[in-house]
């Protein structure tokens, strides 16, 4: 009989091991599942919010180009009533001057230069405009 209850305590073992094995099987299966329905949870949430990540990227985007819009405004406009009376100037005479220069015809690019010269509105930069005029009279002079 003393081989009796070795056997017996190893088949209580036995028993207790399957025991946690099985325990330890439900407490898995009950884990996958928790972790299944957190996925599908996740999954529907995602669906639901309909692209969150999208929207926020695109609102980036167009609130950067704004700001760009914003910041070209601010630094690349004329800065002065000097500078833009100068590039009215630039855009309405000079051309006609550079043609009549071209042409060789120096007396109507001193004329254009001496009418912008009297005019009212480029008034504030008579001093270039006067320059402009030295340059033309020294070229034609050279020319004679």
């Amino acid at each position: 009989m003393e081989s009796n209850p070795p056997q017996q305590k190893y088949k209580q073992e036995l028993e207790t091991l399957l025991r946690e094995r099985i325990e330890f099987q439900l407490a898995f299966q009950k884990l996958t599942n928790d972790h299944l329905q957190l996925e599908k949870d996740y999954e529907t949430l995602r669906i639901q919010k309909g692209g969150f990540g999208f929207k926020i990227l695109w609102l980036s985007g167009f609130m950067g180009f704004l700001s760009g819009l914003v910041l070209c405004y601010l630094f690349f406009r004329p800065s002065s009533k000097h500078e833009e009376v100068f590039s009215n100037f630039q855009l309405s005479t000079q051309f006609h001057v550079e043609y009549a220069i071209g042409q060789g015809d120096f007396v109507k690019a001193e004329e254009l230069l001496k009418i912008s010269s009297e005019s009212k509105d480029y008034s504030i930069i008579e001093p270039e405009i006067e320059m402009m005029r030295k340059i033309v009279g020294a070229a034609k002079r050279k020319c004679e």
